[in-house]
């Protein structure tokens, strides 16, 4: 009998060193793929949830005669008893995003509380289409938590300007503040849309999770006076001298710190707050720029609150007329500011 014959046929370590080699090279090359589909399908997913709230918007115009407010509400006794006039648009919108039930859970409760309490659960339920997918899986309780905001155009709004102050009573954009008798009463409807409804941006989306940076007034343009008001300019000028105190990239990260920082700051938290923090985005930063809120502004009213969003490089953008673009970094920022302005006549590059 011929010994040889009798031999096992076996890889050996070299061979089963290269196969491993080459497994590992093919799966290296197929996960970006992987990911990139899962991205693309989160995008168009998030897509279709900012078409839903412009159909809700639309609907709601067609109603009341009017988009619904950025910000709302009442002011009764206690902080248990009204929203002090802090509620979001979003609670207004709810039976037009098809959550009628969840509407008349906090009618019966007259609105109540105010956003930033837990003393009752209106404000604790997670509605899948005020989330982006990107944002579903950072939680922050005991909130229900919201990725998109209302376009404040290049206005710092703040929630106390006087007869001497320069910060507007309503913002240039198409977000707008009602039942507050510290502002003008002034609703937006289509026809107050001057510049078009297809060149001027509703709504946007804005990263859940992160630290807001403090905008230092010390370091920078003194613009926090009482009665200063600031140039848009100056407002960005400011904002970019306080990131680059983080060379430029802290702002855009998961986890940043927040000068002063508290456990109630961040962007997104709260779907049922109708201040500007949490409900709100101004133009004035280009999209995924850094937000800088004023150091001493602890109620959420007064900053440069900007667009983001986790998809690389663009955020997801809903226009008045309800159309949703994506709009790059890169963005020119007068097209940028004037798309979020609503009757300003702006000359538009293209976008």
């Amino acid at each position: 009998m011929n010994v040889g014959s009798r031999r096992r046929r076996a890889f050996t370590l070299v061979e089963l060193l290269v196969v491993i080699a080459i497994i590992g090279i093919l799966v290296a090359l197929l996960l970006p793929a992987v990911q990139a589909a899962r991205e693309a399908a989160r995008r168009m997913q998030c897509t279709n949830r900012l078409k839903q709230l412009g159909l809700a918007q639309h609907n709601y115009h067609d109603v009341h005669k009017c988009f619904a407010p950025m910000r709302t509400g009442t002011n009764r006794s206690t902080n248990t008893d009204d929203n002090n006039r802090a509620m979001s648009g979003y609670v207004s919108l709810l039976p037009f995003y098809e959550q009628q039930q969840i509407y008349d859970r906090c009618a019966s409760r007259n609105f109540r509380p105010v956003p930033w309490s837990t003393y009752e659960n209106n404000w604790t339920v997670r509605i899948s289409t005020l989330l982006c997918p990107s944002d579903e899986e950072i939680k922050i309780a005991p909130f229900g938590n919201l990725s998109y905001a209302m376009c404040l155009g290049t206005s710092v709004w703040r929630n106390h300007a006087g007869p001497n102050d320069n910060y507007p009573s309503q913002p240039n954009g198409v977000a707008y503040i009602l039942n507050d008798n510290r502002v003008s009463r002034k609703t937006t409807r289509i026809r107050d849309i001057r510049d078009g409804t297809a060149n001027t941006l509703m709504m946007s989306e804005k990263r859940i999770g992160n630290y807001e940076i403090a905008y230092d007034i010390a370091n920078a343009v003194n613009i926090a006076n009482e009665g200063a008001g600031a140039t848009v300019q100056q407002w960005y000028n400011a904002c970019w001298a306080t990131a680059n105190q983080y060379n430029g990239k802290r702002y855009n990260d998961t986890g940043v710190t927040y000068i002063n920082e508290t456990n109630n700051r961040k962007r997104g938290q709260r779907w049922c707050d109708g201040r500007p923090m949490w409900a709100g985005f101004n133009t004035i930063m280009p999209p995924n720029g850094p937000t800088c809120q004023i150091q001493d502004n602890a109620a959420g009213n007064h900053g440069v609150f900007g667009a983001s969003s986790r998809h690389p490089n663009i955020v997801n953008v809903l226009v008045c007329d309800g159309a949703v673009r994506q709009v790059s970094n890169s963005i020119d920022m007068p097209t940028w500011r004037g798309l979020g302005t609503r009757a300003r006549a702006e000359t538009l590059g293209e976008w």
